[in-house]
């Protein structure tokens, strides 16, 4: 059981991530925070997609959040990434990771996929591991 935010943020990413999973292989990072007036934000890098790699933007992505939690009002923030799911977990499958946190709560949620013969991703069940904060570190 997660708390209203941190599943708030899990949903808003889980269906940006397959939203674009519909119309693509595959997707750039993406970050979002929920503020405490409620309001969300959306954010993504501006790194050359091309020549960089997906760390180089899940790092710029925790960089922006921490920031956005420096100046405060930030009630949860996360990040989506095309993943593949622990071994342990999901056997290594392909997955859709969000690393959602709030003050004193950080969770990564795995959600394997697959694709069908019309080439449109399957979606299992989310599966949730505790994580080390990244963004609500101070």
């Amino acid at each position: 059981m997660v708390s209203p935010e941190i599943q708030s943020t899990f949903d808003y990413l889980f269906d940006t991530a397959a939203k674009a999973l519909k119309s693509n292989r595959s997707f750039a990072p993406v970050a979002s925070a929920l503020m405490a007036d409620g309001e969300r934000t959306h954010s993504i890098t501006d790194l050359r997609t091309l020549s960089s790699q997906p760390a180089e933007h899940i790092i710029a992505l925790i960089d922006g959040l921490r920031t956005q939690v420096g100046r405060g009002g930030v009630a949860a923030a996360g990040l989506v990434f095309d993943s593949a799911a622990p071994p342990d977990i999901q056997g290594g499958a392909s997955a859709i990771c969000v690393h959602a946190e709030a003050p004193g709560e950080a969770v990564q949620i795995f959600v394997a996929y697959s694709r069908d013969r019309a080439d449109e991703p399957v979606f299992g069940e989310p599966v949730l591991q505790d994580a080390l904060a990244r963004i609500f570190t101070a």
